[in-house]
């Protein structure tokens, strides 16, 4: 589904996603020691700064699962629609031709910020979705489960 025909309520919701997680990036950059934004180190020692540390630490944990868990959800999705076409193609000749990539275009231009943003929270968390997005990419090339 092409995003400009996505319902306006997805579209607002993926906007306030990416707002609430690029503000948890900027609040964890704050706590954190060495970044360009961080507050002073008399104020990073303080009991209460350490403790909301803790906090925004574990919500950038949460955040960063379930976005790891929607992307790979979303493009498995994409791939298996393309994958049941491919099988459904009557013709021999459909079936042999390589899968319209458009649909992997869209999800890719729908989801750079999601993937920006899995970044700036957990670049180890990026490192893993692109193996799940070979992996998901290799089985709709080989017709084989990754």
């Amino acid at each position: 589904m092409p995003l400009s025909s996505w319902p306006v309520c997805c579209l607002c919701r993926l906007a306030s996603v990416c707002k609430a997680g690029w503000l948890l990036v900027e609040k964890l950059s704050k706590l954190t020691s060495g970044s360009a934004s961080c507050l002073p180190p008399d104020l990073l020692r303080m009991r209460v700064v350490r403790e909301a540390k803790v906090v925004m630490e574990g919500l950038a944990d949460s955040f960063v699962a379930k976005l790891a868990k929607h992307l790979t959800t979303q493009l498995s999705q994409v791939v298996e629609e393309l994958s049941t076409e491919s099988v459904k193609a009557v013709d021999r000749l459909a079936r042999m031709q390589p899968a319209d990539h458009s649909r992997l275009h869209q999800f890719r231009r729908r989801s750079a910020e999601l993937v920006r943003l899995l970044r700036a929270l957990d670049p180890s968390a990026l490192d893993r979705l692109q193996q799940a997005y070979a992996a998901t990419l290799n089985m709709l090339h080989t017709g084989v489960e990754a």
